[in-house]
């Protein structure tokens, strides 16, 4: 004698354990507060993010704006890594729409001097090995 389970529980005959209900008095999703971070505490995060990556040289001249969830980057940086870094840095925060990354590559050599001509280097003559220079 083979025993089934009666019509209604289990097995996919029926109802099965729960009755099936599409709208349910509750909401089945979470119900906390969503709030979104002001242009301020995005900047605050930008800035904080940017001082603490070790790829970003300390002495990098990065301004930070942000207007609407949209990061705008502006400065000088001594490679395109540091640029990169920094436009990744405020990508990946929370509440940040958009990166404008506006950064400048400038060589540490002129950074310093800006609108000045460098100095111009003496060439040396280098002499092939064995030969000696008459004085």
């Amino acid at each position: 004698m083979v025993l089934a389970p009666p019509l209604g529980i289990g097995y996919g005959l029926g109802m099965g354990y729960a009755p099936y209900t599409p709208y349910t008095p509750y909401p089945t999703y979470p119900t906390y507060p969503v709030t979104v971070a002001t242009d301020q505490s995005i900047a605050r995060m930008v800035v904080n993010s940017i001082n603490t990556d070790p790829g970003i040289p300390s002495d990098a001249d990065i301004t930070v704006d942000v207007e609407g969830g949209i990061v705008t980057l502006t400065g000088n940086v001594p490679t395109k890594f540091a640029k990169h870094r920094a436009g990744d840095d405020a990508w990946w925060l929370p509440d940040v729409f958009d990166v404008h990354n506006r950064l400048q590559v400038v060589a540490r050599r002129s950074r310093g001097q800006q609108g000045q001509q460098r100095p111009q280097r003496q060439q040396q003559q280098r002499q092939p090995q064995g030969q000696s220079q008459a004085h």
